[in-house]
């Protein structure tokens, strides 16, 4: 097992996340004096823990002054984690303590991001704010193969199956779009005109509904009327029609 062979295929899989895979092995290199393979590398991996991912990024920080930004900071946090996430997935690396960490909510005491944040936050040489930054190519890719699966069964065996089968849809809408989800949850049934197959005062839904749902919907959306609404974050679920 060679290091190397495992970042090149995380990096391979996500390429979006090259320059912080590389920042965060060259901190190895400086503080690992032993090899990056076989017995050594597991015996790394297997004791690499919070605290040694939060001196690499101070290492970014503060030595090497290659983050000066609470965003960019936040990205390699989320990054390195996603890698070690990689590691747990695809080989026979035990480390359940940090793996734990990384699993929990950010709000939880101890973990990953929290104590991740909690640094970036207070870090007075990170300028700004922490911002969402906007999807990657790589990560829009994913949402989209999300949203298409949920539209693989036509005829959804239960409510749950359906709602995300709405939610794909919203989301699509969105990406497509750029409604954003406060006006896409105020679409309502009464928005929908049968008759010009498309929304009063929103985007004309005849081309969204022929190349984006799947055939059943696209030829008759009227069926699933009183199923349209988005009250609650993320699932569209039924009101009266």
């Amino acid at each position: 097992m060679e290091y190397k062979d495992i970042a090149d295929k995380f990096i391979k899989e996500y390429s979006d996340y090259k320059c912080d895979v590389i920042n965060f092995s060259e901190y190895i290199e400086v503080n690992w004096k032993n090899s990056l393979s076989g017995d050594q590398l597991r015996i790394l991996l297997q004791g690499i823990d919070v605290d040694f991912i939060l001196k690499s990024l101070i290492y970014n920080v503060e030595t090497v002054k290659r983050y000066k930004s609470k965003t960019k900071a936040k990205r390699y946090a989320t990054v390195i984690g996603q890698f070690f996430n990689y590691i747990r997935r695809t080989t026979d690396i035990v480390n359940p303590d940090l793996y734990d960490a990384i699993s929990y909510n950010r709000l939880r005491e101890n973990s990953y991001m929290q104590q991740m944040m909690a640094y970036i936050d207070k870090c007075e040489m990170l300028a700004g704010i922490v911002e969402q930054e906007p999807l990657t190519s790589t990560e829009a890719e994913k949402i989209l193969i999300w949203a298409n699966e949920q539209f693989t069964i036509q005829e959804w065996e239960n409510a749950t199956s359906f709602k995300k089968a709405v939610a794909a849809v919203g989301i699509k809408m969105m990406m497509l779009y750029g409604i954003t989800y406060r006006e896409l949850r105020k679409m309502k049934w009464d928005d929908y005109d049968e008759a010009y197959e498309g929304v009063n005062n929103y985007v004309s839904l005849d081309f969204f509904f022929s190349r984006f749902l799947p055939t059943i919907i696209s030829r008759k959306p009227s069926i699933y009327k009183g199923l349209w609404a988005l009250p609650t974050p993320g699932l569209w679920n039924k009101v009266e029609g």
